[in-house]
């Protein structure tokens, strides 16, 4: 992101125009995008080359429907604050491999629109996500096929209607989490808090339940669990 920013006309804007290399400098992602304006002509959608947004502090920022990837090469965002961001549509790379080690996701959007946002792959260790108790980062219709969240507190976090296959939630809080309709095919949830967590309508084909939390309400209404490993309480009587 130092050497340049490419447009998704082509353009090539060089980090050596004044304006534009100080408001990168900062950290101010809103003034990039209007000093690329101001070049450009127009308000751009952009897509940076190889993108290494660590450590900026995007907290509140509308970030959606940008365009955060390069053929196989997705973004970084090492320690960024995110908090709040608007992320909803974007395309962080459908290759897969996003790093989110050690963001700050409390309270924002990654939901998908007409189409999925793709985290697959997605690296969120040491990540927050949740913003309090009942409220968390917006995951919905989002596709985290074989993350690993093992261990992360994801209480209030909305994954509904995502593709969750193969991902591992095992020791995670999922406390008061919205899981429904998601796909767990083959998923990890071993160990896992799922106090008042909403599971209702969830595919968790061979899924593994065991050791998991269940208080408060957790719903598995019209769930799938065909072939899953469950935890004595979920198993059918005989």
């Amino acid at each position: 992101m130092k050497s340049k920013i490419a447009l998704m006309s082509a353009w090539v804007c060089v980090l050596s125009y004044g304006p534009l290399a100080q408001a990168y400098n900062a950290g101010d992602y809103q003034n990039i995008l209007h000093q690329l304006s101001r070049i450009c002509g127009y308000d751009p959608v952009i897509c940076i080359d190889r993108v290494d947004a660590n450590r900026l502090n995007l907290s509140n920022a509308d970030l959606s429907n940008r365009v955060f990837a390069v053929g196989t090469f997705s973004a970084t965002f090492i320690g960024t604050n995110l908090s709040g961001a608007n992320l909803k549509g974007a395309n962080l790379g459908k290759a897969g491999g996003v790093n989110f080690t050690n963001a700050n996701l409390a309270g924002a959007n990654l939901s998908g629109t007409t189409e999925r946002t793709y985290l697959i792959r997605a690296n969120f260790s040491g990540a927050q996500l949740q913003q309090n108790t009942s409220n968390g980062a917006n995951l919905s219709y989002t596709d985290l096929s074989s993350t690993n969240f093992s261990g992360l507190n994801l209480s209030g976090v909305n994954f509904s209607d995502a593709v969750l296959r193969e991902t591992n939630f095992s020791n995670s809080n999922l406390a008061r989490a919205n899981l429904s309709n998601t796909n767990l095919i083959d998923a990890n949830l071993s160990g896992a808090d799922l106090t008042g967590t909403n599971l209702a309508g969830a595919n968790l084909t061979r899924a593994n339940l065991t050791g998991v939390i269940l208080k408060d309400g957790t719903t598995f209404r019209d769930a799938i669990f065909k072939d899953a490993i469950l935890p004595p309480l979920l198993r059918p009587a005989r």
